[in-house]
């Protein structure tokens, strides 16, 4: 009777552990301020659905340690179906900057982050973002350097670095963010347009600018880059837009003046066009008066300047790409 009852006993244990009931359906972490979300995710994906009683907690606490943030973890198994996950990170210490790029460290001498930031001059960085690592990034820059970051806790993966004058560039995360859509005024989609619907492809791209008029002048300024760009207007989430291959222009009413883009650190923004002496002809027969007129460099390359009737100051090139 005894053997009886243990092998019972026994079939019982196998049938909990390897039946329906106690299985993984829900895994949680918490700790983590620069460790990207997907880091973790990559190492409790196999979880889902495998048996909680032979879950490995030491072992995935091993892994989970390893990456590069992180300075200790731990897992526990809880009933009926849930892994948590406490992580304990490092502290950035310092920021060691090179001539070429700028690393986060911490106080151990350890990186915290890959080398995503090239030095291009005294007070100007190039950011080169992974797409799920964006607030990442920037939180842990803005923890080490100081900077003014904000997170907006509403719409994910979005966040801004402000520049001394206060100038937002925003970053948002390729692969969370759900407010970088555009809509076709006509409803037609093309295939300049429909780069809003798809993921990004390389680190890092230029989204879309913000260009802020006085109340009444929205749409006016939303058409007047349309008709002399050649952009197609839109929606882009909630604001006026006009799309054009490579940047999303975006039009909201300011309640005061502003001042204008020239002489600032923002002081102009630039288009690369083709065939620009015709380009600028065209606009001139349309009003437009230019800052620079057209000329040719000997090197070949073209530029013109001009002041858009709200006060941005806008550069127009030919010949980047042969630089």
């Amino acid at each position: 009777m005894a053997m009886v009852a243990f092998a019972g006993l026994v079939a019982g244990l196998v049938l909990l552990v390897n039946g329906p009931w106690l299985r993984v359906r829900e895994t949680a972490w918490a700790g983590e301020r620069y460790t990207p979300d997907r880091q973790i995710e990559r190492i409790l994906e196999s979880l889902a659905g495998a048996p909680l009683l032979t879950v490995d907690s030491g072992a995935l606490a091993t892994r989970i340690e390893e990456l590069p943030a992180v300075a200790t973890a731990t897992v526990e198994a809880l009933l009926p179906d849930r892994v948590r996950v406490v992580i304990v990170e490092k502290t950035a210490a310092m920021v060691w900057t090179t001539s070429a790029v700028s690393l986060i460290c911490a106080a151990d001498g350890g990186i915290l982050n890959d080398p995503v930031m090239t030095r291009m001059s005294e007070d100007r960085f190039w950011f080169a973002l992974a797409s799920s690592d964006a607030l990442f990034y920037a939180r842990a820059f803005a923890d080490a350097t100081g900077l003014d970051v904000e997170y907006n806790e509403t719409y994910p993966g979005v966040a801004s670095v402000f520049t001394p004058e206060n100038e937002r560039i925003e970053l948002f995360d390729d692969a969370l963010a759900t407010n970088l859509g555009f809509t076709v005024d006509s409803g037609e989609v093309d295939a300049v347009t429909s780069r809003h619907h798809e993921k990004i492809a390389v680190p890092v791209i230029a989204h879309h600018i913000h260009f802020f008029v006085p109340e009444g002048q929205v749409v006016a300024a939303r058409d007047w880059y349309a008709r002399h760009f050649g952009g197609v207007t839109g929606k882009r989430w909630r604001y006026d837009a006009t799309d054009l291959p490579g940047i999303n222009l975006n039009f909201s009413a300011a309640p005061e003046a502003l001042a204008a883009t020239r002489g600032r650190r923002l002081d102009h923004i630039g288009f690369e066009v083709q065939d620009l002496e015709a380009f600028c002809r065209r606009l001139e027969a349309n009003g437009v008066v230019f800052d620079q007129p057209y000329r040719e460099l000997p090197s070949g390359f073209g530029l013109a300047f001009l002041v858009d009737p709200w006060g941005t100051y806008i550069e127009l090139t030919e010949g980047l790409r042969d630089l």
